[in-house]
């Protein structure tokens, strides 16, 4: 069984505003700011990047070490554990770098609410119609604090990724779609909702740089 002290370093499935009350707790979950860091120093241009599974054995104990409290653990496993491997085209490098993007992934996943939340689903979706960017940005600052937080440190590396993708993956149906559920979504989704939940984010990561962080009191 899981003892208290365990529960209280435990970041999956621990809502931000929890994360964020923590002691000593940075703005945005650490697991986010370690993910996103690395993607965007390393990952960038991958093929796949964002598709691909990774390491399913290395997933798994970078999850345990962030669920256990460790500092940086993707530091500790990745660039003291395998600092030689500095080549892009070296399969292990192609392989832990598809395990750090879907480390992020599954920090999402793990999550009850999308970043932009539940109750704000229908404000962002009659955008799609719209696409008033003003609306955008201002929903984006009626979120808690934590969810702007996070966002503005995932859509600019989403972003960054779009533009040094190809094909497929330079819209939400590719790097986007990997993230557009955990982003927007409403608890009765279906499958009909997905275009204007990958429109709505497109929008988003298109125009990040022109939302503005409210904090609220």
């Amino acid at each position: 069984a899981e003892t208290f002290e365990q529960a209280s370093k435990t970041v999956f499935g621990i809502p931000f505003n929890r994360l964020w009350h923590r002691k000593d707790a940075e703005d945005v979950p650490a697991i986010v700011i370690d993910c996103v860091k690395y993607i965007e120093s390393k990952a960038l241009g991958l093929p796949g990047l964002f598709q691909e599974k990774g390491n399913q054995e290395l997933l798994y104990k970078l999850k345990d070490a962030y669920n256990s409290g460790r500092t940086n653990p993707l530091r500790d496993f990745l660039e003291s554990e395998r600092k030689k491997i500095t080549d892009r085209d070296d399969p292990a490098f192609i392989k832990d770098a598809h395990t750090v993007a879907q480390l992020l992934i599954a920090y999402f996943a793990s999550l009850s609410y999308p970043i932009l939340t539940y109750e704000f689903y229908s404000d962002f979706i009659k955008i799609e119609n719209k696409k008033y960017i003003s609306d955008l940005v201002d929903l984006v600052a009626s979120l808690p604090n934590a969810n702007q937080r996070v966002l503005f440190v995932l859509l600019p590396m989403l972003q960054k990724a779009c533009e040094q993708s190809t094909g497929i993956e330079k819209t939400s149906k590719g790097i986007g779609k990997a993230f557009a559920l955990y982003i927007l979504n409403k608890k009765d989704a279906t499958v009909f909702d997905l275009d204007k939940i990958y429109i709505v984010v497109d929008m988003l990561i298109e125009n990040y740089k022109l939302l503005k962080y409210k904090k609220k009191p």
